[in-house]
């Protein structure tokens, strides 16, 4: 039985088992995106055109007449991931749009995309994509 098994015996089929769930987790996150429902269409569009202000789930909670602990639920349950997730993904697919289709400096995209200054936009485009967007910028010519 599985008993007489020595554990260091069962070590990779644990750790096949745990890529095989890793990746079916991933896939249903995909499948999820991909369908998603009519009011994930409207949250989503909803943060891609407000993701150049200061937002809070609060402002999206009475957009949509709830509270704001009902509002995280729904995001959460819509989307698979919270509001912060959201919108900072939001934010992100914005600030790469201004990286490659315009000629504005940093400064200027800190400025638009409401953060406070351009150290706190690199740092958050830094730990989004894990490289500088001056870096992504050249990249992408």
């Amino acid at each position: 039985g599985l008993m007489n098994i020595a554990p260091d015996a069962l070590e990779p089929q644990l750790e096949w088992l745990k890529i095989f769930i890793d990746g079916l987790m991933q896939r249903v996150l995909l499948e999820k995106q991909k369908g998603l429902g009519p009011m994930a269409l409207k949250i989503r569009r909803w943060l891609d055109h407000h993701c150049d202000e200061k937002l809070r789930l609060s402002d999206l909670a009475k957009v949509l007449h709830l509270s704001n602990s009902r509002c995280s639920h729904l995001v959460k349950e819509e989307l698979g991931e919270s509001f912060q997730s959201a919108f900072a993904s939001a934010k992100l697919k914005r600030t790469k749009a201004l990286l490659v289709n315009t000629r504005m400096p940093m400064s200027e995209i800190a400025t638009a995309l409401c953060f406070a200054d351009a150290y706190h936009f690199s740092h958050f485009f830094k730990k989004h994509t894990g490289q500088a967007p001056s870096k992504f910028r050249l990249s992408q010519v």
